[in-house]
């Protein structure tokens, strides 16, 4: 989908007049930002042209007469943002739970735990625990000198999964502990 009239529009069985970014409260994704790929939430700044929607409300009719409606998010803004800000604060806390200290982020999808006390640099802490417990965190390093002794961890995932997570994590931990990590 496009939002600005191009010469791909003279090829379309059918034109709909979709929103642009300022102009929807949609989801987003990027793959290509400094930050790394991360999920975000338009803000709707300007009312929308006419008849124009976003595209997420076309894609959500078709689904929803495909009978497919209730894969879809159906749109409630804030009950996202508090499921995110649940996941955010349930990690967190985990975190702080396994004596990792961990600042509590507030507009990004991930957190910063300090892994410090391990003894482990970051890339160390990553690699074993991914060769231990299969699960993938960032080095902080990967953000520069100042990341080192920290790691990134996304709550972009599932309740389910985050603390699956978690439960791992602290399994890796007591691991190290003992010298079988």
């Amino acid at each position: 989908m496009d939002v600005a009239w191009n010469s791909s529009c003279d090829y379309a069985d059918i034109v709909l007049p979709a929103t642009t970014q300022y102009e929807s409260a949609d989801q987003f994704a990027t793959k290509n930002s400094p930050a790394g790929t991360f999920i975000g939430i338009n803000q709707v700044i300007s009312e929308p042209v006419g008849e124009c929607r976003s595209d997420w409300q076309y894609y959500l009719d078709l689904a929803v007469k495909m009978g497919y409606g209730a894969d879809f998010w159906n749109g409630d803004i804030d009950a996202m943002r508090e499921e995110y800000d649940g996941r955010r604060r349930f990690l967190v806390d985990g975190f702080r739970k396994l004596g990792l200290d961990c600042f509590e982020p507030l507009g990004a999808f991930y957190t910063f735990p300090c892994i410090k006390s391990t003894g482990l640099t970051s890339e160390q802490f990553c690699d074993r625990f991914l060769a231990a417990e299969k699960v993938a965190v960032i080095p902080g390093s990967a953000f520069g000198p100042g990341g080192e002794g920290y790691v990134r961890a996304t709550y972009a995932a599932s309740m389910h999964d985050l603390g699956e997570a978690l439960e791992r994590l602290e399994r890796f931990l007591d691991s190290l502990k003992s010298g079988l990590a």
